[in-house]
């Protein structure tokens, strides 16, 4: 039953518009300091207040993957 309820959170989050750096790591299996490390250098656009990332939005994630990760779509 678990894996059920991990699986529903994942179909969720992929219905998000915006993300938090944790949110983001788990969808995409990251760990969540390679996300903030990506914010926080410029690479993945990030809306950061006082050097804390507040939002990353979806449209930034697919370019981030396109860009950095050869993914295409």
């Amino acid at each position: 039953m678990a894996d059920r309820r991990t699986q529903e959170d994942m179909i969720e989050l992929l219905h998000h518009d915006h993300y938090s750096c944790e949110e983001l790591a788990n969808l995409l299996e990251l760990d969540r300091h390679y996300v903030e490390h990506e914010a926080l250098t410029g690479h993945l656009r990030a809306i950061l207040v006082d050097h804390h990332i507040v939002s990353i939005s979806r449209d930034a994630v697919v370019d981030w993957l396109r860009q950095r990760h050869g993914v295409v779509g």
